[in-house]
Parts: C-alpha cells; sequence; structure tokens
C-alpha cells in the first residue's frame, strides 16, 4: 500500500493554526517542540448491528462476547500539553468542537457488573488488566 500523501510524516510535530470544522480542514505548520498532546474527552459506543455472538470461559462462568457494528461518538472537551520525555502534563486547555461519530466494527465483552468489584478484591486492578497496582 502506497503512503498516504494527506498526513504528515512520522517524527515531526506540527501546530494547528487555524481549524475549519465546517469544511473538515486544518492548517498546520511545522513545529520543533519538546512536548506532544493529547486529547482528553468521553466515549460512547452504541452497538448497531450484532453478527456474531459468543461465550469466553472464563473462571466460575462464562462472559458473553459479540462482534458487530457500533457507532462511536467522540466528545472532546479538552487537550493537554505532555512533555515529550516523562510524558509529565504541562497544560490543559479548553477546546471547542462538535462531538465526531464514525461507524466501524469491533469486538466488545459483556462485563459482569460484579467484575470490578471482584477484581479489587483479589488485588487486581479492573481496568488494568492482571497486573496488581502495587507493580505499577
Amino acid at each position: 500500500m502506497p503512503p498516504r500523501r494527506d498526513l504528515p510524516p512520522r517524527g515531526q510535530s506540527y501546530r494547528i493554526d487555524e481549524l475549519d470544522v465546517p469544511h473538515k480542514r486544518a492548517i498546520a505548520r511545522a513545529l520543533r517542540a519538546d512536548y506532544y498532546t493529547v486529547v482528553l474527552g468521553e466515549k460512547e459506543t452504541e452497538i448497531l448491528e450484532r453478527i456474531e455472538e459468543r461465550s469466553l470461559p472464563i473462571p466460575g462462568g462464562e462472559v458473553p462476547i459479540g462482534f458487530g457494528r457500533l457507532k462511536v461518538t467522540v466528545h472532546i472537551r479538552e487537550y493537554q500539553k505532555k512533555r515529550l520525555f516523562g510524558g509529565e502534563a504541562i497544560a490543559t486547555h479548553p477546546l471547542e468542537v462538535p462531538p465526531l461519530t464514525y461507524e466501524t466494527t469491533g469486538l466488545w465483552i459483556e462485563i459482569p457488573r460484579a467484575f470490578p468489584r471482584s477484581s479489587r478484591r483479589d488485588g487486581l486492578h479492573f481496568m488494568g488488566g492482571s497486573t496488581p497496582p502495587s507493580t505499577r
């Protein structure tokens, strides 16, 4: 697959000087920076179509899993500047942009309601997988 010409080369930082939301266009310029940015916000996912469903065996029972069409809506509230080396937060700035909605396919796992509580009881971190918080 040939490289996309509409994306900047990897390793180069860019600053957005102008954002034209109605026309879905951003004006950017190359920049040497000792920071990077991350967006902060929320994401909502809606299952549009269930194509395939199964159960995944786990200790003490089964967990339903599925594959299908999804609608994802991203609400970006702010962005954060972080140091390039170390990732320390430098500053946080509000950002007013409309929600971004797109359709995709995806895999989901239906987590039992008691699972987060039982994970904590077992010394595990629910969102962090099987790594106990003390080893992070």
